[in-house]
C-alpha cells in the first residue's frame, strides 16, 4: 500500500511539472528565418507589454533601435548577435534626482533577468549633459544581469566633461534592491563602469570584465562603485584603463580615477579582482572593508590600495609596482597583513595619527621604503558618480 501511494505522489508530480514547463510563456522577437522560426514580435518592448510576468523572452539575432522599460518579473534572453542599439535617446526614467535615458530601466520589478544582449549607446544621440545616459538601470528592482556587452555609453566628444555616462546603475529609492552582474563585457563608458548607490541597494559584481577608457580628460572615470551606504561584494573581475590625465601626482589631484571604489559605504568585500593600469586601483572611503587576494598591478600616478576609514582590512593581496605607495593606511584599527609589496617608491603608507594599525608579514620585493609614517595626508580626492 506505501509503495502504491509513493508512485501516485510521483506521478502526481511528474504530470504537475509537465503542466508547469508547458505553460511557462515563451515570447519570440525578431525577423523569420533559419535562425528565427515563428517570431511573434517585430519589437523586444512589444514582447515586454504582452508578457505575463514569470515569462521568458527570447531575442532573435539582429539590430533593435529601441530603449526598453521593465516593470515586470521576466527573463530576456539574447540568442548571440541580439543587439540593442536605440537611435536617438530620450529620457525614460524621471524617479531619479536627475532625469536619466536608459537603454533598459528595470524599475519596480522583481526577478528581472537580461542574458546575451549586446547593449549598444553609441547611437544616443544626445546632445547636452542631461538626461543621463546609463546601458541597464535598476532601480527598485531585483535580478540578475549575465553574459551580456554593454558598451559605448558615452556622450560626443565635445561633452566628455559632462558627469554622464555608466555602463550599470543599481540604485534603491525606498524598496530593498538586489542585483547580480556577472560574466558581462562592459566598456566605453564616459563615467562609470557599474554603479551601486544608497542604503537598501545590494550587488554582487562578478566575473565581469570592466574596461576604461585609458587617459581621459573631462569626467575621472570609475570603473566599479558602491557608495552612499550601498552593499555588496566586488570578486573576481578584470577591472583595467582608469586614468583622469590632469592628476599626474598627490599633489595635482583635485580629481582621480579608479578601477573599484568604496566610497561612503562599509562592510564591503573586495576578493580576488585583477586590476591593471588604474590611477587608483583600490579605494575604499569607509568602514570594515575586507580587500583579499588581488592582484593589483602597473599603478599608474598614484597608489595600489588605499585604506581611508576604520578597520579595514587589506590582506593576500600582490600589489606589483605603483608609482606611488603600493598601500596607503589612513583612519584607525586598520590591517595588512601577508601582502607582497613590490617595487614601488613607498611599500606600505601609514598616515600620522592612524592609530591601532597591525602591518604584519607582509613580504617586500625592490621597494626602496617598505613601511612609512609620513607627516600628512596627502591631496588625493576621488569623483565618485552621485
Amino acid at each position: 500500500m506505501k509503495r502504491f501511494l509513493t508512485a501516485i505522489f510521483i506521478l502526481g508530480a511528474a504530470i504537475l511539472y509537465v503542466q508547469g514547463a508547458a505553460s511557462a510563456q515563451v515570447l519570440v522577437v525578431g525577423t523569420k528565418g533559419p535562425a528565427c522560426s515563428n517570431p511573434a514580435y517585430a519589437t523586444i518592448q512589444s514582447a515586454i507589454d504582452a508578457a505575463a510576468a514569470g515569462a521568458t523572452i527570447r531575442v532573435c539575432a539582429g539590430i533593435y533601435p529601441e530603449q526598453l522599460t521593465i516593470t515586470k518579473s521576466l527573463t530576456i534572453h539574447g540568442d548571440s548577435g541580439a543587439w540593442v542599439q536605440p537611435v536617438g535617446m530620450t529620457a525614460n526614467v524621471s524617479t531619479l534626482p536627475e532625469p536619466t535615458s536608459a537603454v533598459i530601466n528595470v524599475a519596480n520589478a522583481a526577478d528581472v533577468n537580461i542574458e546575451g544582449l549586446i547593449i549598444d549607446g553609441s547611437k544616443n544621440g544626445i546632445g547636452e549633459c542631461a538626461p543621463y545616459l546609463v546601458g541597464v538601470l535598476y532601480q527598485n528592482s531585483s535580478g540578475e544581469l549575465d553574459h551580456n556587452a554593454i558598451r559605448d555609453m558615452k556622450l560626443s566628444a565635445a561633452l566628455n566633461g559632462c558627469q554622464s555616462g555608466d555602463g550599470v546603475d543599481v540604485i534603491s529609492t525606498g524598496t530593498p534592491t538586489t542585483v547580480t552582474i556577472s560574466n558581462n563585457s562592459i566598456h566605453g563608458y564616459q563615467k562609470n563602469g557599474v554603479t551601486v548607490n544608497q542604503a537598501g541597494t545590494t550587488a554582487y559584481v562578478r566575473r565581469n570584465v570592466i574596461k576604461g577608457q585609458g587617459r581621459t580628460y573631462g569626467a575621472a572615470e570609475n570603473g566599479v562603485q558602491i557608495g552612499y551606504g550601498a552593499q555588496g561584494q566586488i570578486i573576481n573581475n578584470i577591472v583595467t584603463n582608469h586614468q583622469f590625465i590632469p592628476c599626474t601626482g598627490p599633489d595635482t589631484c583635485g580629481a582621480a580615477s579608479t578601477g573599484i571604489l568604496i566610497f561612503e559605504s562599509n562592510g564591503v568585500l573586495v576578493e580576488q579582482n585583477t586590476l591593471e593600469m588604474n590611477q587608483l586601483s583600490v579605494y575604499v572611503q569607509g568602514n570594515n572593508a575586507s580587500v583579499t587576494q588581488n592582484s593589483v598591478v602597473n599603478t599608474v600616478d598614484l597608489d595600489g590600495i588605499s585604506l581611508i576609514g576604520n578597520s579595514n582590512t587589506a590582506s593576500q593581496n600582490r600589489v606589483i609596482h605603483s608609482d606611488q605607495a603600493n598601500i596607503v593606511i589612513d583612519g584607525n584599527n586598520n590591517e595588512a597583513t601577508d601582502n607582497e609589496v613590490m617595487e614601488a617608491p613607498i611599500g606600505i603608507w601609514k598616515v600620522t595619527g592612524s592609530s591601532g594599525t597591525v602591518i604584519s608579514a607582509n613580504r617586500y620585493f625592490a621597494t626602496v621604503v617598505e613601511v612609512q609614517d609620513p607627516a600628512a595626508n596627502r591631496n588625493v580626492h576621488v569623483q565618485p558618480r552621485q
